[in-house]
């Protein structure tokens, strides 16, 4: 509906014949719709939705259920076992899970209490991850994640590696190595039937650019993600390590005795004398 009447609801606009939205720019918006390029009535944004109230028909002693589009519950668990997950070469036997689920507001006994419901989407880091997603805002594109739920349903886990990465980086220096002993076999051929002239130095020159150029790159591309390996393995067992100290502590507070400071000789009492 964009109006009442004879008149045009509150932040539209008629330009001749045509409709604009709020924030439109004429020429460059389309007629009919808002300067975020939705419909007229449409945009989330122009629009807001007004929370719905209802009684609640599950049966609970709740006074009223409050739902909105825009309602949500995050959560964070720590979760052990065994997993592979994206941007880490380890198998984890501890990770971390973010999950967000719709919520709802149920009022009740003059209190509000949000209520989770269905799963929107649940996601899966190492702790190396976690700490580097909380710690590290404004930064990159962010942390890599793993998929592990989506609408209430699972997403297929990532397979053990086929190949390590010692093999992966060995097979690429062997192609390169195979590139340089082809163009040598080829330049071979061509002086030992009495030929050179300048295929003869093109030959040369490739076999010597994949002699040091090119396997001078893969191994400093096998040292870096060495170094970054470690520096992985690293982050993880300290993360690993802070959580499980954390867990400690926490569990050691119940059982903790309440400290008791006696007063510094030749202090002043509140007690009479």
């Amino acid at each position: 509906m964009v109006a009442k009447g004879d008149r045009l609801l509150p932040g539209i606009v008629k330009v001749g014949t045509d409709l604009y939205g709020p924030g439109h720019v004429v020429g460059v918006t389309r007629p009919g719709h808002c300067g975020h390029d939705y419909p007229i009535g449409d945009c989330p944004i122009c629009w807001p939705v007004v929370p719905t109230v209802t009684p609640p028909t599950d049966g609970t002693y709740d006074d009223s259920v409050e739902t909105h589009p825009a309602y949500a519950q995050i959560g964070v668990h720590r979760v052990s076992g065994r997993t592979r997950l994206y941007g880490s070469d380890f198998e984890h036997q501890h990770w971390m899970t973010v999950t967000v689920r719709r919520s709802e507001l149920r009022r009740s006994l003059s209190n509000d209490r949000a209520s989770e419901r269905e799963e929107y989407i649940e996601v899966a880091l190492s702790e190396a991850q976690w700490v580097t997603f909380v710690s590290s805002p404004n930064a990159g594109a962010g942390v890599p994640c793993t998929l592990t739920r989506r609408d209430g349903r699972l997403v297929s886990r990532l397979p053990d590696p086929v190949t390590m990465r010692q093999e992966q980086f060995g097979g690429e220096l062997k192609a390169r190595l195979a590139d340089a002993l082809g163009d040598l076999a080829a330049l071979r051929a061509r002086l030992s039937a009495g030929k050179g002239g300048r295929e003869g130095l093109r030959l040369l020159d490739s076999a010597l650019r994949q002699l040091q150029d090119n396997t001078e790159f893969v191994a400093t591309q096998f040292d870096e993600h060495m170094e970054r390996t470690v520096e992985r393995a690293k982050a993880e067992l300290h993360a690993h390590i802070r959580a499980e100290t954390q867990r400690v502590d926490v569990a050691a507070l119940p059982n903790t005795p309440s400290l008791v400071l006696d007063a510094w000789p030749g202090a002043a009492s509140d007690e009479a004398p």
